[in-house]
């Protein structure tokens, strides 16, 4: 993994930007791209605390992982940029959630299962 990160349940799950995990379906707000520096710079004072506590709170916070990023090093490079934007890790907390309620409300006025049914099938 390029940008090594606290996963899809992490506080901050995108590898790119540092998004809330409560805010995924909010489209209209510009987050903070992650940067290089700053990801050496939290890495490196969470790894200089000698209390577990500590170090998870500052990794947390952030969305990493103690660990040094090989891509971190690459000349004129930056693993943050290099990444696009993944739609799936939004769809469980952002696009799924407006989808499941479309659904249901289309689900709710067909009158049959057969409709249902025919409806899944012309798709």
């Amino acid at each position: 993994m390029a940008a090594i990160h606290g996963g899809h349940m992490a506080h901050k799950p995108c590898p790119v930007c540092l998004v809330d995990l409560d805010d995924l379906s909010k489209f209209t707000e510009t987050p903070i791209i992650r940067t290089v520096d700053e990801s050496q710079a939290l890495v490196k004072l969470a790894s200089a605390e000698t209390r577990r506590e500590k170090k998870d709170q500052i990794l947390k916070a952030s969305g990493l992982r103690e660990v040094t990023n090989a891509f971190w090093n690459i000349k004129n490079s930056d693993p943050y940029q290099a990444l696009s934007w993944d739609w799936l890790y939004n769809y469980p907390g952002g696009l799924g959630k407006h989808l499941i309620k479309e659904i249901e409300a289309r689900l709710a006025v067909m009158k049959n299962k057969r409709e249902v049914q025919t409806l899944i099938e012309d798709r």
